[in-house]
């Protein structure tokens, strides 16, 4: 993440920088992706996968957080979070290759087997029937119907959405897994600090 003028002569991190300005006190970064939180984080481990020789790759940073600090012990108060930005490559290649090749569908298997709640999210740039964007639903149990329907919106590019390249999904709909739920979700089209407008959703975490 390149360095932004925090309103003085100091040239800072954005990451460090939002993280102060929104009270965030804990945050992990790698590349140019971040998770920031109000609780401890625990444990922090960097997903990536480059299925050619050139160009940036694919990538998830991967945070657990616990939602109870006063029982450091209790581990079933962890919510895992995925902040993933998927290569495109036209045809979806490279995402079905990260999904194939890395620890990623084994991850999310164990945490729902072990009814811990986990959230997958971020810049995807795939369309909804790219393979490796159908296995992520397939092991979340979503259906297609979810993707055309309900809570992913328009968010690329900004002046003129049309395209769903970021998404937000739970494990909230698998057998072993109702702990965390949806409550409320939305695109802001007012915030252009990006190409891409922010996708927002509001969760509960039993």
């Amino acid at each position: 993440i390149p360095p932004i003028n925090n309103h003085g002569p100091d040239r800072i991190n954005q990451t460090v920088f939002l993280a102060r300005y929104c009270g965030y006190v804990y945050y992990v970064q790698y590349h140019n992706m971040a998770i920031l939180s109000r609780f401890p984080i625990i444990h922090t481990h960097h997903i990536k996968d480059r299925a050619w020789h050139i160009g940036y790759g694919s990538h998830a940073v991967v945070a657990d957080i616990l939602l109870d600090p006063s029982d450091k012990s209790d581990y079933s108060r962890t919510l895992s979070v995925y902040n993933c930005h998927l290569n495109n490559d036209i045809v979806g290649y490279e995402q079905w290759h990260f999904v194939h090749y890395t620890t990623l569908i084994c991850e999310l298997l164990a945490l729902s087997y072990n009814r811990l709640p986990l959230v997958i999210c971020g810049d995807f740039n795939s369309i909804s029937w790219y393979s490796g964007l159908q296995k992520i639903r397939s092991i979340l149990c979503y259906p297609l119907k979810h993707e055309i329907w309900t809570r992913n919106r328009p968010t690329y590019p900004v002046r003129y959405p049309v395209l769903k390249l970021d998404r937000i999904y739970t494990n909230q709909n698998t057998h072993s897994s109702s702990r965390v739920k949806f409550r409320s979700n939305y695109v802001d089209y007012k915030c252009r600090t990006s190409d891409h407008h922010p996708l927002v959703t509001n969760l509960e975490v039993d």
